[in-house]
């Protein structure tokens, strides 16, 4: 398969690239426009609990529902869409806590500690998205499902247990910030 290869080199291309883009846009409040607008606010009234399953399953929905399953039946095209604005935003959020000094070091540590294992899981998501592209091929061709298309559990329980293990990080990074 070396459009599979390809289509690796595309998405990680247009991840790059927005996350450059995203780091040299304009827009001095977006870190705390995303905070606001998040339903994870730092407050202090928010359990550790409630911050890691609110992280956990929002992560768990962009990357199992949306870059794997809908991308699937798209053939992996709104993955690339999708990791090109999570890259802008991260180019964003990189910047901002680069300069907003109210940030502690400790929680802009374990903020960018944290983000390589969410992309990573969000990568695999989008890979075996792919996929969908030559199971609708392979339909159109053979008026039949194949289903060696289909990622097996082992494929999926990977990045799963990769968005938990950064969820944990980012919750634990949002509480202890708070206290």
């Amino acid at each position: 398969m070396e459009s599979y290869k390809y289509y690796k080199l595309i998405i990680a291309f247009s991840f790059i690239i927005s996350v450059i883009f995203g780091f040299f846009s304009t827009n001095e409040v977006f870190l705390l426009g995303i905070i606001e607008k998040s339903n994870i606010v730092p407050n202090k009234d928010i359990t550790l609990i409630e911050c890691f399953t609110t992280i956990f399953f929002t992560n768990f929905i962009v990357g199992f529902f949306i870059l794997f399953i809908m991308s699937f039946v798209t053939g992996g095209l709104l993955a690339i869409f999708v990791i090109f604005i999570n890259g802008f935003i991260l180019g964003r959020l990189f910047l901002e806590l680069l300069n907003i000094e109210q940030i502690s070091l400790k929680v802009k540590f374990f903020s960018i500690i944290h983000i390589p294992v969410e992309i990573y899981a969000f990568f695999l998501f989008s890979f075996y998205s792919y996929n969908g592209f030559y199971l609708i091929l392979d339909m159109l061709k053979n008026d039949r499902i194949n289903k060696t298309f289909f990622p097996s559990k082992e494929k999926i329980l990977k990045p799963t247990l990769l968005l938990l293990l950064g969820a944990i990080i980012e919750s634990l990074t949002i509480y202890y910030a708070i206290l």
